[in-house]
């Protein structure tokens, strides 16, 4: 984990209306050893917040990707892949367990787009969630069940000024045109801004903003954007007493800790199920 993901307020929130309210996105900008974080939010304040300090959460992940996170070759199956040209998924991955092969970014899942291959937007269908290719494999509830809230921030349509260094940029407004990637791997972690540059003249340029590329915001919002609504109970909390990533060792002791629906939808796609496959669920084995 470092500076440059991208949350929202979580399950322990406690500082009122400091984020905006609810649904409104900020960027992790410092961490510190405690096990809290440093957020500066779109709208231009910045909190102190509890990643597993006490063991409080004040935050949940929306997007990992503007820090390097991609899913190895995973494709998304969804609307947004095919009008973005399809490519690995960046950010979390979203896996059906209805629907065989079926995976989503994280805005396909969100939004509930039916994807091009397979229909899959039936929001009774459980998915699991992959933060990292490594990571643990979370089941959440079917989308139906869900509590779902609108999801503001700076997105395409937001008006926004450049946080001042001095006095003379307060009055530096622009329109976020679209996110953008930053090389080598920082996905959605820029965005292009119009900007008016003589008012006189009608001149216009289209310069380029962190939100969160080296850990980094060069932007704050004047009037938000909506991007759609979030399954907010799906995100996982920022947690930072816990690794993100497991790695595995010949002669560790694991245990397969997922239900038997889950466990055998997942092992049908690499490779196939067997029935002694079940004998192991809950048990703890080496692992040769």
């Amino acid at each position: 984990m470092k500076p440059g993901i991208r949350v929202i307020r979580g399950p322990d929130w406690c500082l009122g209306e400091q984020d905006g309210g609810p649904g409104y996105l900020g960027t992790v900008v410092n961490i510190y050893p405690n096990n809290s974080v440093l957020v500066k939010w779109d709208i231009g304040t910045e909190t102190i917040c509890r990643a597993g300090l006490d063991g409080a959460f004040d935050l949940r992940v929306y997007d990992n990707a503007p820090i390097g996170t991609h899913q190895n070759g995973w494709c998304c199956d969804g609307e947004y892949s095919k009008k973005d040209g399809g490519g690995t998924i960046r950010g979390f991955r979203w896996k059906c367990l209805v629907c065989k092969y079926t995976d989503v970014c994280t805005e396909c899942y969100m939004s509930d787009k039916k994807v091009y291959r397979q229909q899959c937007a039936d929001t009774k269908h459980p998915f699991v969630r992959y933060m990292t290719p490594r990571s643990l494999v979370v089941r959440v509830p079917p989308r139906k069940r869900s509590k779902k809230i609108p999801l503001y921030g700076i997105f395409p349509g937001a008006v926004v000024t450049k946080v001042a260094s001095s006095s003379s940029e307060n009055d530096l407004l622009g329109i976020v045109q679209e996110l953008i990637d930053l090389p080598p791997d920082a996905y959605r972690s820029a965005v292009k801004v119009w900007v008016q540059k003589e008012r006189d003249e009608g001149e216009t340029h289209f310069p380029i903003y962190r939100i969160g590329a080296d850990g980094k915001v060069e932007l704050k919002l004047i009037t938000p954007a909506n991007n759609g609504t979030v399954y907010i109970d799906h995100l996982p909390v920022l947690d930072l007493t816990m690794p993100v990533d497991i790695e595995f060792n010949v002669g560790d002791r694991v245990r397969v800790d997922l239900n038997l629906d889950t466990y055998k939808h997942l092992v049908s796609e690499s490779g196939g199920w067997i029935s002694d496959l079940e004998k192991v669920l809950g048990v703890e084995v080496w692992r040769a």
